[in-house]
């Protein structure tokens, strides 16, 4: 992956309630969220709602950096004109200042289109005219110098760019980072373990481990 120095500067403002709220609710259901998978969920639901985006992606990063590929969806209500949107998203591997996504990456800068159909670098540009899908803002979630996941929300509609919107997202996504990481690290830790258990439980051979009594302390099936 190419790297780059740039790191994020989002422009300051003093607290609002509604941030304060959205963010002191979204490091909750982070918290409590099962996995990575199921928190972007709980975010990209909650940033929905606060800003009326139809649909709203999360990518996160393979594990050498090499590509985003997408791991949770939120739509506000089912519509099957979306399908082929969704279907074509979930297939793709953005690299870096690929696509949107790719775009902010890359610069960990948020990024509003008032008109996905009119960009060059959408390639989904005809299944989202077919969804109604018109303006787009991405906002890239840091921890340190590390974009822990790339948010992606639609608008129904053509909206001309946000800067305040943009401000109160940026500002509140620059607070969940490290929170997001964590929870990333602890499921590959959990990822990990689970992998080996398996290991140990079906090897053909002993496995066994001993304390500092020198007593058997544990021991697998073969």
């Amino acid at each position: 992956m190419e790297h780059t120095d740039l790191t994020p500067h989002y422009p300051v403002r003093p607290n609002s309630p509604n941030e304060l709220g959205l963010l002191h609710t979204a490091l909750t259901e982070i918290g409590f969220a099962f996995d990575t998978t199921s928190a972007l969920k709980a975010v990209l639901r909650l940033i929905s709602h606060e800003t009326g985006a139809a649909v709203a992606q999360g990518w996160l990063p393979d594990r050498d950096n090499n590509v985003l590929t997408r791991d949770a969806v939120w739509i506000n209500q089912h519509s099957k004109r979306w399908d082929d949107f969704l279907h074509i998203s979930s297939l793709m591997k953005i690299e870096p200042r690929q696509e949107l996504v790719g775009r902010v990456w890359y610069t960990k800068r948020p990024l509003w289109i008032p008109d996905v159909s009119r960009d060059k670098y959408f390639r989904r540009s005809p299944q989202a005219e077919i969804a109604g899908l018109r303006s787009a803002f991405v906002i890239p979630i840091v921890a340190g110098v590390e974009v822990v996941t790339v948010l992606e929300f639609f608008l129904n509609e053509r909206r001309a760019e946000d800067d305040q919107l943009i401000v109160f997202l940026a500002t509140v996504a620059s607070q969940l980072g490290w929170t997001l990481l964590h929870k990333r690290e602890h499921d590959a830790l959990k990822a990990s373990e689970e992998r080996y258990r398996v290991l140990v439980e079906n090897a053909p051979i002993c496995i066994h481990e001993i304390d500092q009594q020198r007593r058997l302390s544990a021991v697998n099936p073969a």
